[in-house]
């Protein structure tokens, strides 16, 4: 099988890029694996040692998981909202 060249690498992202504006099943499949996409839909291979990441310019919303459980007062007194009361573990719970 034959590589494509940058050219044809060019002209198929763009057609890539042109079916995943108008499929959302298709536009999932690239951003979850561009390399495997492009495959699909060429006769010819990536040149050797190309990577093509395509990244949905959606607004995302992060939300980062804090390293270990927080406690409902601590969970409180970051929110701003601490009642000065003492902190109350799982083994302090009745």
């Amino acid at each position: 099988m034959k590589y494509m060249t940058e050219q044809e690498l060019d002209r198929l992202v763009r057609e890539v890029i042109s079916r995943a504006q108008a499929d959302e099943d298709f536009r999932a499949k690239v951003v979850a694996d561009g390399n495997a996409t492009l495959a699909s839909v060429s006769k010819k291979q990536l040149p050797p040692g190309t990577k093509v990441k395509f990244v949905d310019n959606r607004p995302t919303k992060i939300i980062v998981l804090p390293d270990r459980a927080l406690y409902d007062s601590q969970l409180e007194a970051a929110a701003g909202g601490d009642d000065g009361g003492p902190d109350i573990g799982p083994d302090d719970a009745a």
